[in-house]
């Protein structure tokens, strides 16, 4: 099996009180797929889908596709360190949540 990994973002969930609504990363790895929270509350008519960026008028839209950008060099950098291209689809996600967020264990096991 070829191991290709693809990384898209889309607005989903649920609306917050100010009408906004989580940007999803959603990863392809192995041909399955799975999505975590990108920290990101938006309203739907600021991100554009097909670009896979915030609108030019938003006004936060160059901040948060820094961050964007950022996000997605450490997916594709995670996928290429090592042997982590070979990896099952769930020790390959919680490497990557780990990586992502190193304190996130070390703050739940206080």
């Amino acid at each position: 099996m070829l191991n290709v990994l693809y990384v898209n973002y889309y607005v989903r969930g649920k609306a917050n009180k100010q009408g906004k609504q989580p940007l999803k990363a959603v990863v392809s790895y192995q041909g399955e797929r799975f999505e975590f929270s990108t920290g990101i509350y938006i309203k739907k008519a600021d991100w554009n889908s097909k670009k896979q960026q915030f609108r030019k008028d938003f006004t936060l839209g160059y901040e948060f596709n820094i961050h964007i950008t950022d996000l997605t060099k450490k997916i594709y950098q995670f996928y290429y360190q090592d042997s982590n291209s070979s990896l099952s689809i769930r020790k390959f996600k919680a490497g990557l949540y780990d990586f992502l967020d190193p304190n996130k264990n070390k703050k739940q096991s206080r």
